[in-house]
């Protein structure tokens, strides 16, 4: 199950699918909805680990600076944190702190660490994340389950970390962060870590408010 593409569809929103198309989601970012405009919002989600790591960030921040606003899932910044994704982190007030990896199932319950933040009160509230799966467990040890990476704020850092590994630690050991006056959403953990009742109604929430922050903008 596409988690994000089946919430936009739950949600009833127009959008255009790339799918796993590198090659068309390149053009659309170039080109925008039609000459002369910009994407209201760009969703970039590695939700497949055998899919391309591609390089997102120049593009996010690109966006963000045309006004389009932004949600990035990526779970692979301990590769990239001190190359392509270093400018992003940097801007959204954020330092690579771990590699979330081997962590079984059991152990990989999610907690608020911004409860009353509004992007985990609407339209959604009462958000859990403690129902995991095992799509990418493999019991035998011999693929490396790596949820993804959490993140801590810098010293100057006006981030707000949303959910992370650990309860009652509001600048560490996040795995999503809203920065950059909102245009930013971004995940470092991978969606399909908890089931899909978990996670959907936190990506509707996350659209919501995007949408929110992108025409706010505009008025």
């Amino acid at each position: 199950i596409r988690y994000i593409k089946s919430t936009l569809d739950q949600m009833g929103v127009t959008y255009k699918d790339d799918g796993s198309a590198y090659g068309w989601l390149l053009k659309d970012l170039e080109s925008g909805p039609k000459d002369g405009d910009q994407w209201d919002l760009i969703i970039l989600a590695a939700e497949d680990k055998n899919g391309i790591k591609a390089n997102f960030f120049d593009s996010t921040m690109l966006a963000i600076d045309q006004g389009t606003s932004v949600i990035l899932e990526v779970y692979y910044l301990d590769g990239t944190h001190q190359s392509s994704a270093s400018g992003l982190l940097n801007q959204c007030g954020l330092e690579y702190e771990n590699n979330w990896i081997r962590i079984p199932p059991s152990r990989a319950v999610l907690f608020p660490l911004s409860p009353d933040n509004p992007i985990l009160q609407q339209p959604n509230s009462g958000l859990g994340f403690s129902s995991t799966t095992e799509f990418w467990w493999d019991p035998n040890g011999i693929i490396d389950y790596d949820i993804g990476d959490l993140m801590k704020l810098s010293s100057d850092s006006k981030a707000t970390l949303l959910i992370g590994a650990t309860a009652n630690t509001p600048s560490f050991h996040g795995s999503s962060t809203v920065c950059m006056d909102g245009k930013l959403i971004l995940q470092t953990i991978s969606s399909h870590v908890l089931t899909y009742d978990n996670m959907s109604p936190l990506w509707e929430n996350y659209i919501y408010h995007a949408l929110r922050t992108r025409y706010n903008n505009l008025n």
